[in-house]
């Protein structure tokens, strides 16, 4: 081939692609009559393309000229003080070629009739019909965005084939607010079209669009659940509301719950945001579902996870970041035995306040059995101690039940602020935490994770030692000390590391009592560390503690060399008071034990003893002890350990 046929075959293809950019569409408009009626349907009215400009389109219709349909018939909008009255545009229909079965051509709106006119249109129409407006593939960016009084949406007949691309679909009916029906043509229907909802309707999406649904708050979830019911993916903000919509949400009487067909891999980013009225989540299927960062976030009156029942085998469960983040109500995990949780992000569930024990310690035994880590991830139940007492749909106050953390013995650290509490004045506090393992999980505040502006939270932030039990079980019960064969050094392991690698069960270990307070609260606790707060003076002083040696593993004899738990209990009361002076602990430290009262002689009877190993010491004697000026703490704090 010569360069002149080539550069001629390059024109020809070059007009070709022109023509095709530049190819007819139809439209028709229904107007208001002027008693406020609904007039009917023009005839289809053809844009065409001449002189490079649009002729007969929308452009020309709201600069006030006449426009004709396919019978010749004349049609303009009324006016109203001298100017176009775009108010008098009840609907609107949309076609091409394709879809009219005239042609193949697949053009859409386009140059000015979409940029200029189309946006002063699409605020006023409450009706929107493309039944003929045929793509192979709906691969626009925001086509038909910004309809914000659009209360009915008619879908192409076969359906919407959106593109895999990241703005295939993106915002195409966003910002619909009153949208409330969706309906599709069906052969035989009255006026040949039906509501999506028509169980006879074939499938209407095969993905769901980046906002392609976003703001439309007055479309209830019946029409969300149809248009996702064969779809594969839910992309990033598809049906997601602006905070500043969460009040516009109309209450929806029946069928709030968010059902996720087998056929989705993956839930975008914030999918569901601010979908308010949204009471459940139903998970059906086998295989895996990625459910993305914020994707149901502060979706207020979300209740419950549930998995169908119907699935044979499990659900593979891939959950990111801040994914059920203040969703305040939800504290039912159903059929959660058919799931494996392999990946949790930061905060996936904080802030929900209504948590209860068996949602929180089965997710934790749930990942831990599948998720291939040894970490529960940061700020994971940050919050959930139901501090605001919000109210519930039912009229009644949240209560939260979440009072009982078990860690599974196969995590070794714990993100920030796992566990933390909102705030302090916090009325639900953890009763009890239950430790699995005989290696002290990581509990340090870090400088990585972050939850919602949040950075470095202790993993129980604002949790008081003072109410909260910590227990040892199974491999964490017991304690050892072994050499270390590469350094030399004796290592420990079991309660006794918690109690020394400061760590925040360092912190709940450790208890206050107030020799000046008339109340205060106290849970029992072995292995404490105790804190008196109490000013003592030099010379002789009067004590009486509730406390005693912890002589929970095996002889005594094991414990330090130590042979009498009742001399234990002796020497836990020096150390904690001369700061585990070793002259003290030598038998120095003058103390005097209550054995009775002499009537005759009106005298208290103290025995002199500092015979610690020889002599008991029993739990809760009253004593009198000679404080040394050395003894004496300046900030009037004296601790004992392991109590």
């Amino acid at each position: 081939m010569n360069m002149k046929k080539k550069l001629l075959l390059s024109m020809i293809l070059l007009a070709l692609c022109l023509i095709q950019a530049s190819a007819n569409y139809y439209y028709k408009i229904r107007l208001y009559k002027d008693n406020g009626e609904v007039g009917g349907w023009t005839r289809y009215i053809e844009v065409r393309y001449e002189n490079n400009q649009y002729v007969n389109g929308l452009l020309d219709l709201i600069n006030g000229k006449t426009v004709k349909d396919e019978l010749e018939h004349e049609h303009s909008l009324p006016k109203k003080d001298g100017k176009v009255d775009l108010n008098s545009i009840e609907g609107i229909v949309f076609a091409n070629g394709k879809g009219r079965d005239k042609s193949n051509d697949l053009n859409i709106l386009e140059g000015d009739e979409y940029k200029i006119a189309w946006p002063k249109i699409r605020e006023h129409i409450k009706y929107l019909e493309l039944r003929e407006y045929k793509l192979d593939t709906y691969n626009n960016s925001g086509y038909f965005m910004g309809m914000y009084n659009l209360e009915a949406l008619e879908l192409p007949k076969g359906g919407m084939t959106v593109g895999d691309g990241d703005k295939d679909g993106e915002l195409y009916f966003a910002n619909a607010g009153k949208l409330k029906k969706i309906l599709i043509y069906k052969e035989g229907a009255p006026d040949d079209k039906v509501d999506i909802t028509d169980d006879a309707v074939k499938p209407l999406l095969n993905r769901v669009g980046k906002f392609m649904f976003s703001n439309c708050y007055s479309l209830s979830t019946k029409y969300i659940n149809r248009l996702i019911k064969n779809v594969t993916e839910i992309k990033d903000n598809a049906f997601y509301a602006d905070d500043g919509n969460r009040g516009k949400f109309s209450d929806e009487t029946s069928n709030t719950i968010i059902e996720i067909p087998s056929s989705v891999k993956k839930i975008g980013n914030q999918a569901f945001y601010n979908r308010v009225k949204v009471t459940g989540l139903n998970i059906h299927g086998n295989d895996c579902l990625e459910i993305g960062s914020e994707a149901f976030k502060q979706c207020d009156e979300l209740a419950t996870i549930s998995l169908d029942n119907m699935i044979q085998d499990t659900k593979e469960l891939k959950i990111d970041k801040d994914a059920f983040m203040r969703c305040k109500q939800l504290n039912a995990f159903v059929n959660l035995g058919k799931a494996k949780i392999t990946s949790l992000g930061t905060g996936v569930f904080g802030d929900c306040r209504s948590m209860t024990n068996e949602f929180v310690n089965g997710v934790l035994t749930n990942y831990a059995a599948n998720g291939g880590t040894t970490k529960i991830p940061a700020y994971l139940f940050f919050g959930c101690n139901g501090q605001d007492g919000h109210d519930k749909p039912d009229g009644n106050k949240n209560v939260c039940s979440f009072t009982d953390l078990i860690i599974p013995e196969q995590f070794t650290e714990i993100g920030d602020g796992a566990f933390a509490f909102a705030n302090n004045d916090a009325k639900i506090r953890l009763k009890t935490i239950r430790v699995n393992r005989d290696m002290a999980p990581t509990c340090q505040k870090g400088k990585t994770d972050e939850y919602a502006g949040i950075t470095e939270k202790s993993v129980f932030d604002g949790l008081d030692p003072n109410v909260t039990t910590v227990s040892f079980e199974t491999n964490a019960t017991g304690w050892k000390e072994t050499k270390n064969e590469t350094t030399g050094e004796t290592e420990t392991t079991g309660f006794l590391t918690y109690m020394n690698d400061g760590s925040e069960f360092q912190r709940l270990l450790t208890k206050d009592i107030y020799s000046d307070h008339t109340a205060y609260i106290n849970v029992p606790q072995q292995h404490a560390i105790v804190r008196l707060h109490r000013k003592l003076k030099e010379g002789w002083n009067t004590i009486c503690l509730p406390f005693g040696v912890n002589n929970r593993y095996g002889s005594i004899s094991e414990w330090k060399g130590y042979s009498d738990k009742q001399a234990c209990n002796a020497r836990i009361i020096v150390n904690g008071l001369t700061n585990n002076d070793s002259e003290a602990n030598s038998n120095n430290f003058p103390m005097g034990v209550y054995r009775g009262y002499w009537p005759e002689g009106k005298t208290f009877m103290f025995l002199h003893y500092t015979e610690f190993d020889a002599y008991p010491l029993n739990l809760g004697e009253t004593f009198l002890v000679k404080m040394r000026a050395k003894d004496i703490a300046g900030d009037g704090i004296y601790t004992f350990r392991n109590v």
